[in-house]
């Protein structure tokens, strides 16, 4: 089964001591906001036809061009536990009969958003998610480098309203600081993903419903900056977003693989008041695909329009100059 889930905080398969070596360059996939349920949230909160329909094609994507791994960054599903288990095990089951297609040879990891564990996390939405998913963070190696994933949920300042949670942030915290303090063996790349981004446009932007909070978002990118973390990759925006957040820190966020948002003209697109409407499209929704190599990381945002071109011709990108228009429009709010 392509899904591996962290327990005791680590993905075994992925361990140091098989993958803490460099070897050669590789590439791996960051899928951003299934959230199956989503275009039905109103209705029968059941997984749309559409939003299975591009999932299937990541899939086939991610078996053409085999990444090492693929990581789901968080809104797995639409309903987390606490707003009916029903409708969470429906959404869950539908993104595994889709996940559980990707190739054995191509690891499948997840980490949770705030549609799968709620804007607060309850003991009840924490227990449901470990359960289906495993771990809420952890860490693995590939290919000498070592790759973190948070839960951001804890580090919103404003869901931490019980000693629980509380106690849970500081935990995160603790365990973070105690890897990235490790470093024997050096690792050639760190990256870090999570759900909520720590900025979206600028690093000294105002908070919003799409970012982290000022003081929380500074603390943690202090901490990454100092621990050689070079990325950040995040979801949750529903859109394309970019921040250079100093010190070779650059933090990259996703597009939905499913529903898309777009913004009013004129909107702040980083609140939710901003939004001017959504969009199911194979020319907007895709995923992000990372090559990794022994100086750099770069990455390219792939349209389902795009993998369906690329998994006809055997994995192959297009040329620079033969770009679709797909590319452009996935750019564009």
């Amino acid at each position: 089964m392509a899904p591996q889930l962290a327990h005791f905080r680590e993905i075994p398969r992925l361990g140091r001591a098989a993958n803490g070596t460099w070897g050669e360059s590789f590439e791996f996939l960051v899928v951003a906001d299934p959230q199956l349920g989503m275009r039905n949230m109103d209705t029968t909160r059941a997984p749309d036809e559409e939003e299975e329909q591009y999932l299937a094609q990541t899939v086939a994507f991610a078996n053409a061009v085999k990444p090492r791994f693929v990581v789901v960054v968080g809104d797995l599903v639409d309903r987390h536990a606490v707003e009916g288990e029903e409708h969470f095990r429906t959404q869950a089951d539908a993104l595994y009969k889709h996940l559980d297609q990707v190739h054995n040879d191509v690891p499948v990891l997840f980490l949770p958003g705030n549609h799968d564990i709620g804007d607060v996390p309850t003991a009840l939405s924490m227990a449901e998610y470990k359960s289906s998913f495993g771990d809420d963070y952890f860490q693995f190696w590939a290919s000498g480098c070592r790759f973190l994933c948070l839960n951001s949920q804890l580090l919103v300042e404003e869901a931490l309203t019980t000693p629980e949670l509380k106690q849970a942030a500081d935990d995160q915290h603790q365990w973070l600081t105690k890897i990235l303090s490790a470093q024997d063996p050096q690792p050639k790349h760190t990256v870090v993903f999570m759900h909520i981004s720590p900025a979206l446009d600028a690093y000294d932007e105002d908070q919003a419903y799409f970012n982290l909070p000022p003081e929380p978002r500074r603390r943690l990118v202090e901490q990454l900056r100092a621990g050689g973390v070079s990325r950040i990759f995040a979801g949750h925006f529903h859109r394309e977003a970019r921040c250079d957040a100093g010190d070779g820190l650059e933090i990259i966020t996703t597009s939905a693989i499913g529903l898309n948002l777009i913004t009013k003209p004129k909107g702040d697109r980083r609140n939710l008041a901003g939004i001017g409407g959504a969009v199911m499209s194979e020319t907007v929704s895709g995923c992000r695909l990372v090559r990794v190599s022994a100086t750099g990381i770069s990455d390219e945002y792939v349209t389902v329009a795009e993998m369906k071109r690329r998994v006809a011709g055997g994995g192959e990108k297009r040329p620079a100059d033969e770009a679709g228009p797909e590319a452009k429009v996935a750019k564009t709010e």
